[in-house]
């Protein structure tokens, strides 16, 4: 039952993973431009 659980857990966590905007914040959702950010030296 355990393996189950975790079994369809995972494919719910990469249905949600993928499903996101590759231009928001992964913890608030905001909007970030990716034109203008620049890289961290």
């Amino acid at each position: 039952m355990v393996l189950l659980t975790c079994g369809v857990g995972f494919f719910i966590y990469l249905a949600l993973k993928y499903s996101k905007k590759k231009d928001r914040c992964p913890s608030c959702e905001t909007k970030f431009d990716l034109e203008t950010l620049k890289p961290i030296e």
